[in-house]
């Protein structure tokens, strides 16, 4: 999705589905996207472990 907007780019030698974004992004962008990445990992995690980290 955000490379087909145009906000970022495919990220050389990483898992497919991770992106590069600009240095230039927006402060509020990035903060955004580590956030929103924090939670999907977090919801893949068993119970046990997401306990761990409360």
């Amino acid at each position: 999705m955000l490379i087909d907007a145009g906000v970022a780019a495919k990220a050389p030698n990483f898992h497919w589905s991770w992106v590069n974004l600009p240095w230039g992004s927006d402060e509020a962008e990035l903060r955004h996207r580590i956030a929103q990445s924090y939670r999907l990992v977090r919801a893949g995690l068993p119970k046990r472990i997401v306990a761990l980290l409360d």
